[in-house]
């Protein structure tokens, strides 16, 4: 998983690979790893506060709070 999260894709699927053994069950592991990854990452955006662009950040500081507040409910 470590090697997915850095990008490592051919050394992520030999290495499965040698604690699988064949090479097609390696790279059906390796997709499943993938898609799981990707689900963590897109939920772990979700919980992540939106970032505020320039042109809102002209705004008041209480116009900011508001955003922020009903992005969290």
């Amino acid at each position: 998983m470590e090697l997915l999260k850095v990008s490592k894709d051919k050394r992520t699927l030999k290495f499965i690979q040698k604690s699988v053994g064949i090479h097609t069950y390696a790279k059906r592991k390796w997709e499943e790893l993938s898609t799981l990854l990707e689900t963590m990452r897109t939920a772990a955006a979700r919980l992540m506060p939106p970032t505020l662009s320039k042109r809102c950040c002209r705004a008041t500081k209480n116009q900011q709070h508001l955003v922020l507040d009903l992005w969290a409910t």
